[in-house]
């Protein structure tokens, strides 16, 4: 009798503080990282977005009437950075760099076509994404916030991002 007591003594309080053991899922975290870069994005020059499509990561720039995109799997997301960048002649911001693993080349640039992903011609995959934000990104301890976040979500793809550090 006093084992089940305990056991529900335990149940009545275990239910009193909700605690998620497993983290934020797949998709929160995906919403979560796409409102958190749409909200700050860099607008300055040019219109810029973030959008997922399965396990990829896309980053849209509109230039005039064209809409061009780097694209990189998310598994495949080894290392990134986040940092503060002072503008030349337009205003302050921070980048998000995103590295591929061992610096091969696998991130896909292109345009967007009838809302498809056309291939660049030129072979002109790189191995690095920067996503631009807007000073405002700063609040609210978002740089590491979303270091997190981009941690949680590579880790649910099957990968293993780690925060870029410079040797000196």
């Amino acid at each position: 009798m006093k084992r089940v007591s305990k056991i529900l003594m335990l149940l009545l309080l275990l239910s009193l503080f909700p605690i998620n053991l497993l983290g934020q899922t797949k998709n929160e975290t995906k919403v979560w990282i796409e409102s958190t870069i749409n909200n700050h994005s860099y607008r300055s020059l040019y219109p810029r977005h973030l959008e997922f499509h399965g396990n990829y990561l896309v980053y849209i720039t509109k230039i005039g009437d064209t809409n061009f995109y780097g694209k990189i799997e998310i598994a495949k997301i080894n290392q990134f950075e986040i940092q503060s960048f002072k503008g030349n002649n337009t205003q302050d911001g921070y980048k998000i760099y995103l590295f591929c693993k061992n610096n091969i080349k696998c991130i896909e640039e292109g345009k967007i076509i009838n809302n498809k992903f056309i291939p660049s011609k030129d072979p002109n995959i790189n191995y690095l994404l920067p996503i631009y934000l807007e000073l405002t990104f700063s609040e609210n301890n978002l740089p590491k916030r979303m270091e997190k976040a981009i941690k949680h979500l590579v880790k649910i793809y099957g990968g293993n991002a780690s925060i870029y550090k410079e040797v000196f």
